[in-house]
């Protein structure tokens, strides 16, 4: 299924005037932008001048939703994933870019790395104090992250106007997020990640670039705080596509990669607990700490939910997999404002088609909501690659409800788990998970510091170009070679051209 071009009337739906859609929106702060033509720098003084015209109601939502589509071609985009029509418009927000835009002026900062710092450092959530109606709104949305407000204020016994002010300050000052983790085996594709680390002598600006324009890549996270990285991709799901795919890595691993490892997704999961937080501090539970060294897998009162792959189902549409994608952003959004989006971007699907998917994504168990949230205290994120047989995955599993909050992803080769911890207990959660290499059963723990779990482009952003049918989303086998994407280099360090992979 292709997707139909926007008309003429949805281009200019929202805009201005004609000459505002010729020549771009105008904001009461773009003397502060510094003129660069490099691409990455381009990207996040684009992302910022966005959010400054929403905030200064110099553009639309949906025109800045449109902005946002066109950046999606620069590769910095898989990179580093930002949207600014996502976030809440915040006055706190808007000084930040405006104050970091002055500094990047006075001391004539125009390189890619004080942009992108400006930006980034524009949008961190503070830590703040949560009421304790704010808590117990929160803790409830954690467990149920698809909890009407009705069903919310009498579980905690609160009016249901109250419930509907907490949630908006959760998202204001805690940037709660309601997203669902999709089991995309259903409609034909599978989730590959590769963890990596590159050779001492590999050109890492034109690698990462080669990983970015893959048309199969959804994410690639690297941090200075480690050697390690990883990508993750989305390609339809035959052998056959596996098999090219997979080999495709393995011909860059001699000339490449350090150290490569793959893993292809056989289930996911998320999980928050905020009863750990008392008293405005994080606790660090023991049980975790012995949990782990014991023989028998601990006894949990409520086991971590997880989203096992299926495989195809039957009688899933390409509809039902633009409305899985849309709930993977924004699991309580509307019908009505998923189709307004979708059919922003070319996608015909109307309000009720919508309702009808989500009804059936759900009853099959093919989506699994969740909640995330930020401004509490947790500084510091690790990711773990832990190479381990089949009864530590269990283990894992079971002791997931001493963190935090953790995103986990269990694998052919073991469990990649994301946590999120304060930094007065990073160490012995760092510790703890790097321990498990002297048991018998696990084969390697690698961690990745100061890593969260970033976002990705959406699974419609890779999917718009493909075919689908009775075997779900389609492309051409020739298509999955990564190395065609990446500059080689021989044994003694030298590139090797695009042209000379095919000689």
């Amino acid at each position: 299924m292709k997707r139909r071009p926007a008309s003429t009337e949805e281009i200019h739906k929202g805009k201005g005037s004609e000459t505002e859609v010729s020549n771009g929106f105008v904001t009461p702060y773009d003397d502060l932008f510094p003129s660069v033509e490099e691409p990455t720098a381009q990207f996040y003084l684009s992302l910022m001048r966005i959010y400054l015209g929403m905030c200064s109601g110099s553009i639309t939502l949906e025109r800045a939703r449109r902005e946002v589509e066109d950046l999606k071609d620069n590769p910095e985009f898989t990179r580093n994933p930002s949207n600014p029509t996502l976030l809440p418009v915040r006055e706190e927000y808007m000084n930040r870019i405006i104050e970091n835009l002055k500094t990047l002026r006075k001391f004539n900062l125009v390189t890619v790395d004080s942009i992108r710092s400006a930006h980034n450092f524009a949008f961190l959530v503070s830590d703040m104090a949560i009421s304790a109606t704010d808590y117990e709104v929160l803790a409830h949305i954690l467990r149920d992250p698809m909890a009407s407000i009705s069903d919310a204020s009498k579980s905690i016994m609160l009016a249901p106007r109250t419930v509907s002010r907490s949630l908006k300050r959760l998202r204001e000052r805690h940037r709660i997020r309601f997203a669902c983790l999709v089991d995309v085996t259903a409609f034909g594709l599978q989730s590959i990640i590769l963890f990596f680390s590159v050779k001492d002598d590999i050109d890492w600006p034109v690698l990462s670039d080669g990983l970015a324009t893959f048309p199969f890549t959804k994410s690639v996270v690297t941090t200075d705080m480690s050697d390690l990285g990883y990508v993750v991709f989305l390609i339809p799901n035959s052998q056959r596509n596996q098999s090219v795919f997979i080999e495709s890595i393995q011909d860059l691993a001699s000339s490449v990669f350090d150290y490569h490892s793959v893993h292809i997704r056989e289930a996911v999961g998320s999980e928050s607990n905020l009863s750990l937080y008392v008293g405005d501090a994080w606790q660090f539970p023991e049980e975790f700490r012995s949990s782990l060294t014991k023989d028998e897998i601990p006894a949990v009162e409520k086991p971590p939910r997880i989203l096992a792959n299926k495989g195809l189902q039957k009688g899933f549409t390409s509809n039902d997999f633009l409305v899985a994608s849309k709930l993977a952003i924004d699991c309580r959004a509307s019908p009505g404002s998923m189709s307004e989006s979708l059919q922003m971007t070319g996608w015909d699907i109307e309000p009720r088609q919508v309702s009808h998917s989500i009804r059936k994504l759900f009853s099959r168990e093919t989506v699994l909501p969740y909640a995330i949230f930020g401004g509490l205290s947790l500084s510091t994120s690790f990711c773990f690659e832990i190479i381990c047989e089949d009864a530590w995955k269990q283990k894992i599993l079971s002791t997931l409800p001493y963190l935090p909050t953790s995103m986990y992803y269990f694998s052919n080769r073991g469990v990649l788990l994301w946590i999120q911890v304060p930094g007065n207990h990073q160490v012995e959660y760092y510790q703890t998970f790097r321990s498990l290499e002297q048991n018998s059963g696990v084969h390697a723990v690698h961690p990745i510091m100061t890593i969260s779990a970033l976002g990705s482009r959406s699974m419609l952003d890779l999917v718009t170009n493909w075919s689908y049918g009775a075997q779900g989303w389609m492309v051409s086998t020739d298509e999955l070679d990564l190395a065609t994407y990446i500059e080689q280099f021989d044994v003694d360090g030298q590139k090797k051209s695009r042209a000379d992979l095919y000689s």
